[in-house]
């Protein structure tokens, strides 16, 4: 409400990397976690891409249209991975 979107998006980043860290610490205590190797090969190149750009919506100091269809594609590609699943 302050034009401070840095602060913003930096606090949505910080609380997410604090929850997944979380989740997977808690259920790597209880049970351990195997990962198939074909999964890292096909999902580990696009975890670091999309590390990469992540800071890229902080240089103009706000989120445009562009920078709201990537994150929202991206959530789309990680509810689709979730359904394959099931």
């Amino acid at each position: 409400m302050q034009d401070n979107s840095g602060l913003a998006l930096g606090n949505a980043y910080g609380s997410n990397i604090a929850n997944m860290g979380l989740i997977l610490g808690t259920t790597g205590l209880l049970v351990p976690i195997t990962v198939a190797s074909s999964v890292l090969r096909r999902e580990l190149p696009l975890l670091l891409l999309v590390t990469l750009l992540a800071p890229l919506p902080l240089l103009d100091g706000m989120i445009s249209r562009t920078d709201a269809a990537l994150l929202l594609a991206f959530v789309g590609y990680n509810g689709l991975l979730i359904w394959q699943q099931f």
